[in-house]
């Protein structure tokens, strides 16, 4: 005679994690740049050193350099944070005019 348990039980098929339980395709490393406190590091070193390589640069090089770090806040925030950047938007928030200048 076999009983059932209402209780629920841990399956280990969290979100995230493969069949093995070790956190996903990176393992704790993807865990750990995914946590907040990983993808601030990661997006400040990123657009740090973008911005260190390209400050100095003849000519146009330090605004390429800063579309540059632009573009890889953008992609820190999409990938390891998991989340929009509205506020770099060309249209929206970030592009609309300020209704109080006119």
């Amino acid at each position: 005679m076999g009983t059932t348990s209402a209780t629920p039980h841990d399956t280990g098929s969290d979100v995230g994690e493969d069949g093995d339980g070790r956190g996903g395709r990176f393992g704790r490393f993807g865990r750990i740049v995914r946590s907040p406190i990983g993808w601030m590091l990661t997006g400040t070193v990123g657009v740090g050193l973008v911005s260190g390589l390209t400050a100095t640069g003849p000519g146009p090089v330090p605004v390429l350099g800063a579309a540059a770090a632009v573009a890889v806040y953008r992609l820190v925030m999409h990938r390891a944070a998991g989340r929009s950047t509205p506020e770099t938007a060309r249209r929206g928030p970030a592009g609309r005019r300020c209704s109080a200048a006119e």
